[in-house]
């Protein structure tokens, strides 16, 4: 929690240094699910292999198969809501962007605006 703290309050307060660590931000984070999805599937390859070496060990014998476990789905649900949020934070300064005020006219006399050609007549 404290790190999104902290790259909320980056992408806020400086908006340029944000931008030079987003993309650093994105490998990283491509990286983590990577390392997730390459972790769930060698653990799926050998829950898979094992089960089928124990019956092939064991022809007759009944044994009971424990069961294989599943990633939760928050893992999976995670990267792309981290996406969402980092691509939410690029944006940040776009959306609080502050409207500068119309500087007022210059006027004559009597309060109505000065002639386009510059010319006071």
């Amino acid at each position: 929690m404290a790190a999104l703290s902290g790259l909320t309050w980056l992408a806020y307060k400086h908006p340029e240094g944000f931008e030079k660590i987003f993309i650093w931000i994105q490998a990283l984070g491509v990286f983590a699910m990577a390392v997730c999805m390459a972790t769930f599937m060698g653990y799926t390859t050998g829950f898979s292999q094992a089960c089928m070496d124990t019956l092939q060990i064991n022809p007759q014998t009944v044994v009971k198969l424990p069961k294989q476990w599943q990633m939760p789905m928050w893992v999976w649900i995670s990267y792309p809501a981290f996406n969402l949020y980092l691509f939410f934070l690029k944006a940040l300064p776009h959306i609080i962007k502050k409207e500068e005020p119309s500087k007022p006219r210059k006027t004559r006399g009597g309060g109505a605006p000065a002639p386009s050609g510059g010319q006071v007549p």
